[in-house]
C-alpha cells in the first residue's frame, strides 16, 4: 500500500528578551512549484494552499508572559491516489505523475511581522 509523502516544519516566534508585548502574524509569499494535491495542516485546520494558514498563525506574546516563544508545527502531505471515485483517482494520478516529473523545487518565503503592543492595565 502506497501512502505518498509527508512531513512537517516549525514556525517559531521568539520574543525572548523583549520588554514589550508583541502582536505577530505569519505570511507566506513568493510560492512557486506547489504540487496540486499537496495539503497543509496547522492547529487543526487543513488547507490546500499554504496562504490559507495565515489566519491561524496570528497571535500575541504579552510583555509579562513567562514563555515568550510560540511554536507552530505545519504538517504537509502529498497523498497517493486522491479522490473518491475511480475517475477522480485516475485524474489525480495523472496530475501527480506529471507534476512529480516537472516540479524541481517547491518553495515559499515565510514573513513574520511583529508590532509592539500597548501596555495593558492589570
Amino acid at each position: 500500500m502506497r501512502l505518498g509523502t509527508s512531513g512537517a516544519f516549525d514556525v517559531v516566534i521568539d520574543a525572548t528578551g523583549s520588554q514589550v508585548g508583541i502582536a505577530y502574524q505569519v505570511q507566506f509569499q513568493n510560492e512557486t512549484g506547489k504540487p496540486t494535491n499537496l495539503k497543509f495542516e496547522c492547529n487543526g485546520k487543513t488547507v490546500s494552499h499554504i496562504k490559507d494558514l495565515e489566519e491561524v498563525l496570528i497571535g500575541e506574546i504579552a510583555a509579562n508572559e513567562e514563555q515568550k516563544v510560540k511554536t507552530y508545527t505545519v504538517r504537509w502531505e502529498w497523498k497517493y491516489e486522491t479522490g473518491s471515485t475511480e475517475e477522480e483517482i485516475k485524474t489525480s494520478d495523472s496530475i501527480d505523475t506529471r507534476e512529480a516529473k516537472e516540479i524541481e523545487n517547491y518553495s515559499f518565503d515565510i514573513i513574520i511581522n511583529g508590532t509592539q503592543m500597548e501596555p495593558r492595565q492589570s
